[in-house]
């Protein structure tokens, strides 16, 4: 099988990789996280180091049929700009893969979407996350999804 794998680098999606990996299908990762140079070798992955919204992320999808896409990507970032660029790059790349006629698509999210209580927010450098606007950013992409 062809599979393509956003946000590939990260936790699930390595793992989903190196799974599909081990059982000889062909993997391409898209994610802006650039892989470990100790990764890179061992790996039999064709990366691209682009976001959902890059132009570029159409030549991927020409250049091979894909028969699975996962979507694993996500943010740390909690600002208007990013959560509204969050559901537009979901949204365009669920459009991609209709054009493209993959065969199936799949929209990851984690456990913790569910859990986090609406008092929680973490700190990353500066920036306050408020879980809430990643919950609402997940579940708005998962409903875009379904239909």
């Amino acid at each position: 099988m062809n599979i393509l794998i956003a946000g590939g680098i990260g936790f699930i999606g390595s793992g989903l990789a190196e799974k599909f990996l081990k059982e000889g299908h062909s993997v391409v990762i898209v994610d802006i996280i650039e892989p470990s140079i100790k990764l890179r070798p061992k790996s039999r992955a064709s990366f691209y180091r682009i976001s959902l919204s890059d132009l570029e992320l159409e030549e991927v999808f020409k250049d091979k049929p894909f028969d699975l896409v996962f979507n694993c990507t996500g943010s740390d970032m909690d600002t208007e700009e990013s959560n509204l660029t969050m559901i537009t790059d979901n949204i365009k790349f669920v459009q991609m893969a209709i054009k493209y006629k993959v065969k199936r698509f799949i929209y990851l999210t984690t456990s913790l979407v569910e859990s986090f209580s609406s008092s929680f927010e973490e700190i990353h450098g500066d920036t306050k996350i408020s879980p809430r606007h990643f919950i609402l950013n997940k579940k708005i992409s998962e409903e875009y999804c379904e239909e």
